[in-house]
């Protein structure tokens, strides 16, 4: 209740929510503030679908 507090989500908002789309949206918002050292380029994105 606490994290979906934080993220903006009332406690009706959370019956219109399945339990996976919560934690996705808190997996997301935990990863915001973390620093990646190396981002993927368009070649790199490419390079994968092939």
């Amino acid at each position: 209740m606490l994290r979906a507090y934080q993220m903006g989500i009332s406690f009706l908002e959370l019956f219109d929510l399945e339990v996976g789309e919560v934690y996705d949206m808190m997996t997301e918002s935990i990863n915001d503030h973390e620093e990646y050292a190396e981002l993927a380029s368009q070649d790199d994105c490419d390079n994968f679908l092939k």
